[in-house]
């Protein structure tokens, strides 16, 4: 019985001092917990601005970019209708050539006509003469 009171005792010192440890080791864990919420608390706002910064450069870049996409898509719109307007003045330009030759082909062949007129003429008028 001295023997079971003996083990008792010592399970029990035991154990209260396995709580106590516990306690404390809670405690110091409370303790460095609510440290670290105020030193968090401390640099909270900081974090915010930081975050709100790096928001704020984002957007920044952002229209930056489309600014500058913008520029490249107005200046490729421009180039292509300058390309257009230069064919279509280009295409203009032939067909004011094609015009002019298909004009002087034919007062070229109006001319020949008349000569060939005249030649015929003048040979009619010989055979004429000739039969006469």
């Amino acid at each position: 019985m001295k023997k079971t009171i003996e083990i008792n005792n010592y399970d029990f010192k035991k154990m209260m001092k396995d709580f106590e440890i516990e306690d404390r080791f809670q405690n110091n864990n409370k303790k460095l917990k609510k440290k670290w919420d105020e030193e968090n608390k401390k640099y909270q706002t900081c974090i915010e601005q930081m975050k709100e910064f790096r928001e704020h450069s984002f957007r920044q870049k952002n229209s930056e970019l489309l600014k500058k996409l913008n520029k490249k898509e107005n200046i490729l719109i421009t180039s292509l209708e300058n390309s257009k307007l230069d064919k279509k003045k280009e295409k203009e330009k032939i067909i004011a050539q094609m015009m002019k030759k298909k004009k002087i082909a034919k007062e070229n062949v109006k001319n020949f006509m008349k000569e060939q007129e005249k030649l015929r003429f003048n040979l009619e008028k010989e055979t004429n003469l000739k039969c006469n």
